[in-house]
């Protein structure tokens, strides 16, 4: 498959183009993130929109390989995608509630302690430059 997006022009970036591990992170990357990051800007941070644009072939394969049959993983997701999107839009105190919110749910849903994360250093970092 990365053989023949690379012959077809369907890789996102340089590095989906350096091998097929790069390809297929680069393409994970892109499925799950819906916008782009405010810290992240250049050619790299691609979203799911770009994904089902670019490459087809390889959002159809990622979508195979993680369905879910249990309809409240989606749930969860769903709400984390939420709060990811607050993180996006510098909305940081919404997005901490909206993650523990989905915490109090289902304690052991990963996703919800890696948004708790990102918020806490995009929080620090924002810190920094407006006391620096």
């Amino acid at each position: 498959m990365f053989y023949q997006a690379l012959a077809q022009d369907r890789c996102l970036d340089v590095y989906a183009r350096s091998d097929e591990y790069e390809y297929f992170a680069v393409g994970m990357e892109a499925y799950i993130a819906r916008e782009k990051r405010l810290d992240q800007k250049l050619y790299h941070g691609h979203t799911h929109r770009e994904l089902r644009q670019k490459d087809p072939q390889l959002l159809d394969l990622i979508e195979k390989l993680i369905h879910k049959e249990d309809i409240s993983e989606n749930i969860l997701g769903a709400r984390i995608y939420k709060a990811e999107n607050f993180i996006y839009n510098g909305q940081l105190d919404q997005a901490i509630t909206a993650s523990e919110a989905v915490l109090k749910d289902d304690k052991s849903f990963i996703p919800a302690y890696h948004c708790l994360g990102r918020h806490t250093s995009t929080k620090a970092r924002l810190i920094r430059q407006l006391t620096s």
